[in-house]
């Protein structure tokens, strides 16, 4: 069996107008700092890299009783998935969200909340669209 290919910088060409299909890890792509200490993302899949024009995913890790304000930017939507661990989302309307592993989290292009992680800190599978770099 030939040696499994990793396509970090591979999106279309020629034969494939609407690119390839990839398979990529977390240890093929650059850690992005979000906050330092607090936040990093490995961007798994992104326009440059893949071709992806519709949505980017990204692994984003936050580090125990973290605390943030979070705001919509009016361009993102976002879906985030709890992988593992947890935390706390309190919605600008009031409303106290518990997100679990298995709890999958929509946000809309604008909205605001706050959070704060549990103290096994969290792991969140993100797909933004459009396409984050």
């Amino acid at each position: 069996m030939d040696t499994p290919q990793t396509n970090t910088d591979i999106a279309a060409d020629a034969h494939y107008p609407h690119g390839i299909i990839q398979a990529v890890t977390a240890h093929d792509v650059p850690d992005v700092v979000i906050d330092p200490g607090q936040e990093h993302s490995r961007r798994l899949v992104t326009k440059r890299r893949q071709g992806s024009q519709s949505l980017s995913f990204h692994i984003t890790t936050y580090t125990a009783n973290y605390e943030s304000s979070v705001s919509g930017d009016g361009l993102y939507e976002v879906v985030m998935y709890c992988i593992s661990g947890s935390t706390r989302v309190v919605v600008h309307d009031g409303r106290v969200l518990d997100v679990l592993p298995g709890t999958a989290l929509y946000l809309p292009t604008e909205f605001s909340y706050t959070h704060t992680v549990g103290p096994d800190g969290l792991v969140m599978a993100v797909a933004c669209n459009p396409p984050k770099e």
